[in-house]
């Protein structure tokens, strides 16, 4: 792993075996706030406001953990009031025993303790709510997971040309089943491999109003308050490319 310094000036790590960094060199703080915690507890607070207003729980998928950042922000934002439930899956178990000692942004420090003891026992829990880890593949996870039981999931594995196995219409066709009905997902991908399938499993598309910091997708059951994506205007110009599995291996359908 190697450190990188951000255009924020937070840090992120350089992956050897996926050759891809853990985030854009815009910031790891920009990235994760602009991209994921804002949009999606804003998409949150939206869809299911009667919900939180009785106290139910947010229940979150952070796929994938990595160095954390989207948890932890998570915790610095949520919502006064808001509990939330996440559950994070991350493949890299090594990763994991080294983040306390990573070098986090002063907008972090505060949850240290907080990590360094789910990296321990893989739990932790308090007056905010409750965070787990899960070691392995994300596809596993979302398997045991019940129908309509997410409200928001954070799609942030690395890209789908590097990570092609949490992109495909497969794998979404799951995330769409434990999604609840108003359910919604972030990601930092425009990539038309990982827009086409949500699409095609009948999401809204959306992209984020923050002109400062480059484009990402807002995936939803239902509309959301964002700028829409008109897919189907790309649609009538060009045939889409998309990865599916099919017999345990990730192809890339579609023209070349």
């Amino acid at each position: 792993m190697e450190l990188i310094k951000t255009g924020d000036g937070s840090y992120t790590l350089w992956n050897r075996e996926y050759r891809e960094s853990y985030h854009s060199r815009e910031g790891a703080v920009l990235e994760s706030y602009y991209k994921h915690i804002r949009p999606g507890l804003e998409g949150v607070l939206w869809s299911f406001k009667s919900e939180l207003e009785r106290g139910e729980v947010v229940e979150i998928l952070d796929i994938c953990f990595g160095l954390g950042y989207n948890t932890l922000m998570t915790l610095r934002f949520r919502p006064v009031g808001v509990k939330v439930k996440i559950l994070a899956p991350e493949l890299d178990k090594t990763l994991l025993s080294t983040l306390p000692n990573f070098r986090y942004p002063p907008e972090l420090e505060g949850f240290k303790g907080i990590l360094e003891e789910l990296v321990q026992t893989g739990r932790v829990a308090g007056e905010w709510g409750e965070i787990s880890l899960f070691i392995g593949d994300a596809r596993d996870l979302l398997k045991g997971l019940p129908e309509n039981s997410i409200h928001l999931c954070y799609q942030d594995p690395f890209s789908p040309r590097k990570n092609p196995e949490l992109w495909t219409l497969e794998y979404f066709k799951e995330l769409k089943r434990v999604l609840k009905p108003a359910g919604l997902l972030t990601t930092y991908s425009v990539a038309t491999p990982a827009r086409y399938p949500l699409y095609r499993l009948g999401f809204h598309l959306y992209t984020h109003p923050y002109p400062f910091i480059r484009g990402g997708t807002i995936a939803s059951l239902a509309p959301l308050p964002f700028p829409p994506v008109n897919f189907e205007e790309k649609l009538a110009r060009t045939q889409c490319r998309y990865y599916r599995e099919r017999g345990g291996r990730v192809e890339l359908i579609g023209p070349k």
